[in-house]
């Protein structure tokens, strides 16, 4: 496999992504002609989790589309919650069986994914008991 350095400034290249914003929360760079330094890091919104919070379990069932997992989520406020957990298969999100209802079909792909994928928070309102991202 080949190796490749990641960079903001070609002159500090750096083994990986987490190594190199660790670097540049303490230095600056420059572009342009232009000092920066990283202030802050992009937060997570409300319905987003990080990876440590989720426990992914033994699979429970397979679809077209994917798998669904038994998993603990450890919410904001420190409870910890049993869940369901969907994993989609790469490029099969979009291939709608041919019976699927239109405006089903359209939701997920304008709404949900292809067009905004911001607003995938918006999954509570079709029928989905509850959705964690």
């Amino acid at each position: 496999l080949k190796s490749e350095k990641v960079y903001l400034d070609p002159k500090m290249k750096f083994d990986n992504p987490a190594e190199m914003f660790d670097y540049y929360n303490k230095n600056s760079f420059t572009i342009n002609n232009k000092e920066i330094f990283l202030t802050r890091g992009i937060g997570l919104t409300d319905w987003e989790f990080e990876h440590k919070s989720v426990q992914v379990g033994k699979i429970i069932g397979r679809g077209q589309f994917g798998e669904v997992r038994r998993g603990k989520l450890t919410l904001k406020t420190g409870a910890v919650v049993f869940v369901a957990i969907k994993s989609i298969i790469e490029g099969k999100l979009c291939e709608f069986p041919s019976d699927a209802p239109g405006d089903l079909v359209k939701y997920v792909k304008e709404k949900m994914w292809n067009k905004n994928p911001e607003q995938r928070e918006q999954m509570d309102k079709v029928h989905i008991l509850a959705c964690f991202a």
